[in-house]
């Protein structure tokens, strides 16, 4: 059997961190510091996830009783747990801030419907200032284009993987090029979110890069000799990257980054790896970790500030102890969540 490659896992890690430093730039107001392009990180999380969907569905095979309906629902409870945590600890604190009286709690609940559900990216949500915890988009789009995506390529196969899905995702991205960018995921077109918009895009991609691992013979070519320099090239080019995110560069670079990202996912898709067990293992744990770090980011922020005053610190101290509580306090909550599940 072949392991799972924990370099990817790490990556997953590195950009969660990445939108959490990000998002405490802005928290303070300021928009230069390290990861001032960290958004970007969400895309990495959107290749990745179509190209794991695609992997499963192939894998299933076409005789599979799964249905697209019975994969959804398997991964919204899955993330609903992680949600519904987020939530109500975003709403508790949202509520000792702004003190919230109970006829206010009781109308922000019932407006953050959609968003309790994971619907809000479905456009159910006519109000995104309504949200309570404003991250959770990225788990609404990923969910509804997961949903469209399995019942493609269950449907055509290899035609859409290779076809359909890199067809699909070059036009949305050419209309994101026009739309200037799509750093908000709350813009409306008149049909979608730009959010769901910018899911359908890089999730098609993943599935495209899996198509192109999946039904291409690499043994004895020269692209599978030369695929350990290859993918050295690769994971230089990606640091490059890293530092550009680092240092503030952005939209200027985000298709570059894109390109980049489907490469090193199909290099190291197809080239096994190296990692020792113990530090493969290590990575994955981080991979794991970084959903509750990334939805935990905004109610740890807006607590602490409330009660440390991160507004009078030095920003880089400020962002330094905010990062190592959301890590902490997630890697607790993983640890409980998983002692249940396995009770």
């Amino acid at each position: 059997m072949k392991r799972r490659n924990g370099e990817i896992d790490a990556l997953k890690f590195l950009f969660a961190a990445a939108i959490m430093i990000y998002h405490g730039w802005n928290y303070l107001g300021l928009d230069q510091g390290l990861f001032a392009a960290g958004y970007m990180g969400v895309e990495f999380f959107f290749v990745t996830s179509g190209f794991f969907l695609a992997a499963h569905v192939v894998r299933r095979g076409s005789d599979s009783d799964e249905t697209p309906l019975a994969y959804a629902v398997s991964r919204y409870k899955f993330f609903f747990v992680w949600q519904i945590i987020a939530f109500v600890a975003s709403f508790i604190v949202l509520s000792i801030i702004y003190h919230w009286s109970a006829g206010q709690m009781a109308t922000t609940l019932v407006r953050a419907i959609p968003e309790i559900l994971l619907l809000q990216q479905s456009g159910l949500m006519l109000n995104p200032t309504y949200v309570v915890n404003g991250i959770t988009w990225y788990l609404s789009a990923l969910l509804l284009v997961s949903f469209i995506a399995y019942w493609l390529i269950r449907k055509f196969g290899k035609s859409f993987l290779c076809f359909g899905a890199p067809l699909v995702s070059l036009l949305v991205l050419g209309y994101f090029v026009h739309a200037g960018g799509f750093s908000n995921p709350w813009g409306w077109t008149g049909f979608f979110y730009h959010g769901f918009l910018r899911a359908l895009a890089e999730m098609f991609l993943g599935c495209f890069i899996y198509g192109v691992v999946s039904f291409t013979e690499l043994e004895g070519t020269w692209l599978g000799k030369m695929n350990a320099k290859l993918a050295g090239v690769l994971k230089a080019a990606f640091v490059v990257f890293l530092v550009v995110l680092a240092t503030g560069g952005g939209q200027d670079y985000l298709f570059i980054f894109l390109i980049v990202v489907c490469a090193l996912m199909f290099v190291m898709q197809v080239r096994p790896t190296a990692l020792p067990d113990r530090l493969n293992e290590g990575f994955i744990y981080l991979g794991r970790l970084s959903l509750p770090v990334f939805l935990n980011q905004l109610w740890c922020w807006k607590l602490m500030d409330y009660f440390l005053g991160f507004g009078t610190w030095n920003p880089a101290l400020a962002i330094g102890v905010y990062s190592m509580v959301v890590v902490v306090l997630s890697a607790i909550e993983m640890a409980i969540i998983n002692a249940v599940r396995k009770r």
